[in-house]
């Protein structure tokens, strides 16, 4: 009996059959692991939050209640100038590194623009709510009666410079404004130390008017 032996390695029809159950493997899974990464940023914008919340909290049990100033040069003049600097003690971070290497720190920033070159710097993608912390709007916490409804900082597009860098009603194109990263929410923060996701509109109905 004469035996055949079939030549090592795969035929054409094979290998072709190979790339296509591979090809449909990664259109299968390349959209859960686009929605796994989305989520997981989601999750680290929100700890940012938490611990920028924390960090006001902090600040406003060390210095009577007053919500951290948001630019001392509409105010006190008093140094630092920037939020950003006075909070930034109360998460661990040296206040006289900031805000020049803000980018440097990513608390400051949400991650989905972390590495982002186009987003505008110096500015951070966290602002502050100019109603509470600006010139003649900077409060105590204890006017608020209830702070868990009171926004105390979002998720934002950034702005032109740091003297910018606040959450306003919208009217001023380079002041920051709310930005929907993830899904079709922003982050937002409240006084109360919490955290929500809220869509644009009505986080933009619930600033403060000029």
């Amino acid at each position: 009996m004469i035996r055949r032996f079939r030549p090592a390695g795969f035929t054409l029809v094979e290998l072709l059959v190979v790339i296509a159950i591979i090809a449909i493997l990664a259109s299968l899974l390349l959209p859960a692991l686009r929605t796994a990464r989305g989520k997981a940023s989601t999750v680290a914008c929100v700890n940012n939050l938490r611990q920028l919340g924390l960090g006001v909290l902090l600040y406003c049990d060390t210095y009577n209640d007053w919500i951290p100033e948001g630019d001392s040069d509409q105010g006190s003049k008093t140094s630092p100038r920037f939020w950003i600097n006075r909070a930034s003690p109360f998460v661990g971070i040296d206040n006289t590194a900031i805000p020049e290497t803000s980018k440097a720190y990513p608390i400051f920033m949400c991650p989905v623009v972390q590495n982002d070159e186009a987003f505008w710097a110096p500015a951070l993608s966290y602002c502050m709510q100019y109603h509470i912390c600006n010139g003649a709007y900077q409060s105590r916490l204890s006017k608020f009666n209830d702070t868990s409804t009171v926004i105390c900082m979002v998720d934002g597009t950034g702005a032109s410079d740091f003297s910018r860098n606040y959450a306003t009603d919208g009217l001023w194109p380079d002041w920051c404004r709310v930005a929907v990263r993830h899904g079709m929410f922003c982050n937002v923060l409240y006084l109360d130390g919490h955290v929500a996701a809220k869509s644009g509109g009505v986080y933009q109905k619930d600033m403060e008017p000029w």
